[in-house]
């Protein structure tokens, strides 16, 4: 750019966007200026859309305004929905068993977890994968190694994950900009339509089918409501903002609970409740007795917890219902099996609440899916805390319920 165009861009700059007539009105009618834009326009420093002329991007438009350049967020699609993405993060933290130190990968060894899980997998989903994480900022890429960071960690097993995803999400520059428009803004007036075109006029640079653009709107669409960005109206199908319709303790609550939402999609258990024990531990044991020594179960009416201890071992397979052949040797092997289940996603969200001397009443009700009154939901809590305290997950002590 020789110095004649640097003067008429910065010259241009404060009045773009506008048309070349508008332009030629406000120098004057310069008749150096129609030779100036097109050569502006060609070597893409200015952009023509239709007969309107701007700059490619506010950043640079800030730069020759003021001379300072703003931070600058870089501006990117997704390539996969955000459940395959999330499953496949925990499944990393929960294969190697990451705790509080960073987790270190070789690219061998994400590509063979995935495909131990995904046998039918190839390589082009593994680097959608990896491209993904690092974006939401839940991986990072050291020369040949990939970690996840002991922050990272501490934010997943502190439920915390839901909200800084959602902060990364906001640093994308196709997030940040959309969020600002006004049709955004005004509640009930940018639909899935709108989306798809926004990423086209956005993302000028890249050329695309019709089709692609929807893919890429469907999936961006999925990032911002399943991390409450933005959400759709069922009846109207537009996009509003979450505080239009949910508390920020409710934005809050949801954003804790992202794990159960894509763990429950990923095993199609959106509509089954996850195990929650019904009877104290100590019918357990007694029922373990029972069955360890093949006695007869009682049956009277008094020994109704022992037939809802067999029910609560059948749920979680440690006693076969068709034929009660048991899954364990010795109380102490149950007592350990048991404990595996319980110290794992979603339950030590429960026993994590319960020490911090939190409501784990709130996870509780999200655990069981809100079908059930507030009594009941105690009640199922007191049971949750008992089985807790018996195993040696938590300390036993009184604690708070809600």
């Amino acid at each position: 750019m020789d110095e004649l165009e640097k003067g008429y861009l910065f010259r241009i700059t404060p009045k773009l966007p506008a048309t070349a007539y508008e332009l030629h009105k406000e120098f004057d009618e310069d008749t150096s200026l129609r030779n100036v834009l097109d050569r502006l326009t060609k070597s893409r420093i200015l952009r023509l859309s239709g007969n309107t002329y701007d700059t490619y991007n506010d950043v640079f438009k800030e730069y020759l305004l003021d001379g300072k350049l703003p931070k600058v967020y870089q501006a990117f699609t997704y390539r996969l929905y955000p459940k395959e993405v999330l499953n496949f993060f925990y499944s990393l933290i929960q294969y190697h068993n990451a705790d509080d130190d960073e987790l270190r990968l070789s690219n061998e060894e994400i590509k063979d977890l995935y495909l131990k899980q995904n046998p039918q997998g190839n390589n082009h989903t593994v680097n959608h994968l990896k491209y993904d994480l690092k974006q939401i900022g839940l991986l990072k890429q050291y020369g040949d190694e990939l970690v996840i960071s002991e922050s990272v960690i501490k934010i997943y097993h502190s439920r915390e994950l839901g909200k800084y995803v959602q902060s990364k999400l906001k640093n994308n520059a196709i997030v940040r900009e959309l969020l600002d428009l006004d049709i955004v803004k005004q509640k009930g007036t940018f639909s899935d339509s709108d989306l798809s075109k926004y990423l086209e006029n956005k993302l000028t640079f890249r050329e695309a089918r019709k089709g692609t653009w929807k893919t890429h709107a469907r999936k961006l669409k999925a990032w911002l409501t399943d991390f409450m960005i933005l959400i759709e109206d069922k009846k109207s199908k537009k996009f509003i903002l979450p505080i239009d319709k949910y508390s920020s303790e409710e934005i809050a609550e949801h954003l804790a609970n992202v794990e159960e939402m894509f763990t429950d999609r990923k095993n199609n258990t959106s509509q089954r409740e996850i195990f929650v024990p019904r009877v104290n531990w100590e019918y357990i044991e007694e029922l373990a007795e029972y069955l360890l020594e093949n006695k007869q179960i009682p049956q009277n009416k008094e020994d109704k917890k022992l037939q809802q201890a067999q029910n609560d071992l059948t749920a979680i397979s440690l006693v076969n219902s068709q034929t009660n052949k048991l899954n364990f040797g010795s109380i102490k092997e149950l007592k350990n099996k048991v404990k595996g289940k319980l110290e794992k996603t979603p339950y030590n969200q429960v026993w994590q609440a319960a020490v911090a001397n939190e409501k784990p009443i709130k996870i509780m009700r999200h655990l069981l899916k809100n079908k059930y009154s507030d009594s009941t939901v105690k009640s199922r809590l007191s049971v949750m805390l008992n089985w807790g305290q018996n195993l040696e997950i938590i300390p036993k002590k009184r604690y708070r319920h809600g």
